[in-house]
Order: C-alpha cells, then sequence, then structure tokens
C-alpha cells in the first residue's frame, strides 16, 4: 500500500511539473516565434529591395540574437553598394567620376589616405589623391612605375588580385606617398581596378591605421 501510494504522488507530481510547464513553454515558443516573425519580415523587405526598414530582432536567445545582427549587416552593405553603384554610374566625366570612385571606396574601406592610379605598361599615372585630411592632394602625388611604387602594387599588377600588406614609413617615403600619411607608418590594401577581360585599368591604394578587415576588402574589391 505504501509503495502504490508513493507510485500516485509521484505521478501526481509529475502531472503537476507539467501543467506548470506548459505556460511557460507557450511563452517562450511565443517570444521566440515574434523574434523570429521580425527576421522574415527583415528578410521579405529586403527581397523586395526595400533597405529603409532596419532588421531589428531584440532577443535574449544568442543566436536569434546573431541572426538578426549579420541580417541587418548584410542590409547596409547592399544598401551601401547600390548607393555607390548609383553615384557612380550617374557620373559621366571622366575627370569627375575617379576621384568619386576613390573617395566612395575610401568610405566604404574606412580608409584614412589614398590614391588611384591608371596603369598603362609600367607607367602609373595618379589619376586621383586624398590624404588624411580627405584633402585632394592629387597635384601632388607624382607619378609612378610599378618598380618604384609600393610592392604591393606589383603584386596587383602581377596577380590582378587585392593584396594587403603593412608597411614602414620609410617605405612609404620611398614610393613618394609620405603626404597622405604624414610621415606615419601604415596598413595598405592595393585594389586592382580591371575589365572583365582581367585587363587591369588601374590600381587603388587605400591607407589605414588598422588593417582592412577581411569583410571591408570583399567589398572594395566587388565594388571597384
Amino acid at each position: 500500500k505504501g509503495a502504490r501510494q508513493q507510485a500516485w504522488v509521484g505521478m501526481a507530481a509529475t502531472v503537476i511539473v507539467i501543467l506548470l510547464a506548459i505556460p511557460l513553454i507557450w511563452f517562450a515558443a511565443r517570444y521566440i516565434s515574434r523574434s523570429l516573425q521580425a527576421l522574415a519580415n527583415g528578410v521579405e523587405a529586403i527581397r523586395r529591395f526595400d533597405f529603409h526598414q532596419p532588421v531589428s530582432v531584440p532577443s535574449r536567445i544568442s543566436e536569434v540574437h546573431a541572426l538578426g545582427l549579420a541580417t541587418e549587416e548584410m542590409r547596409l552593405t547592399i544598401q551601401r553598394f547600390l548607393s555607390i553603384a548609383q553615384a557612380v554610374s550617374a557620373e559621366t566625366r571622366l575627370d569627375h567620376l575617379l576621384p568619386l570612385l576613390l573617395r566612395k571606396t575610401l568610405n566604404a574601406a574606412g580608409g584614412n589616405a589614398g590614391v588611384l592610379y591608371l596603369v598603362e605598361g609600367n607607367v602609373l599615372t595618379v589619376a586621383a589623391a586624398f590624404d588624411r585630411d580627405g584633402k585632394d592632394v592629387t597635384q601632388a602625388v607624382a607619378n609612378t612605375s610599378i618598380e618604384q611604387a609600393l610592392p604591393v602594387i606589383g603584386s596587383v599588377a602581377h596577380a590582378n588580385i587585392p593584396q594587403t600588406r603593412h608597411f614602414t614609413a620609410d617605405e612609404i617615403r620611398d614610393a613618394n606617398l609620405e603626404m597622405l600619411t604624414m610621415m606615419q607608418a601604415s596598413h595598405v590594401a592595393a585594389i586592382p581596378l580591371a575589365t572583365r577581360q582581367d585587363e587591369l585599368l588601374g590600381v587603388i591604394v587605400i591607407l589605414r591605421d588598422t588593417p582592412l578587415e577581411a569583410a571591408q576588402l570583399a567589398f572594395v574589391s566587388t565594388l571597384a
């Protein structure tokens, strides 16, 4: 009799626990579904090319929160890309287009300074240049050759793929780019400007105080 009573007590306790857990499970499921619905609405807006609606997914669940942040970053990246592409495509004059392309690329990459070279054979002609203050210093930067330029430019010209490297102040001075960095060492990213047939037309050189992140490098490479 005592064993049977203990069994009934155990069963009753189990039923009570289940009944108490049901509302908690329902609230938890509702909380998760609300976050996922907000995420789905954001993705649907992106599918419709509506990039003005921020993807906000407040959630204490780390995976859902991380997914919401990644989706918002995707929205901002696409919006930024389309904005830059529209601005560049609207410019018809080459002498205005190249400085605009350089400035937009610097903004996207978080660059402190930069220069855009046109490549013709072994000669690098400066088409646009901005220093750390954002000042146009195109006329102050001398044309050069691939051999005399920063080695990373030669690597880009040879492989036709983006390259990054850190350079000392002396190496930057030897490449006649010291007016861009105020005689400071810099992390440099070189982005090729090429045709669909992989013919190299130019090189964008971005100078930063910190290394360019992989996502930023991929973005500006796609832009170029």
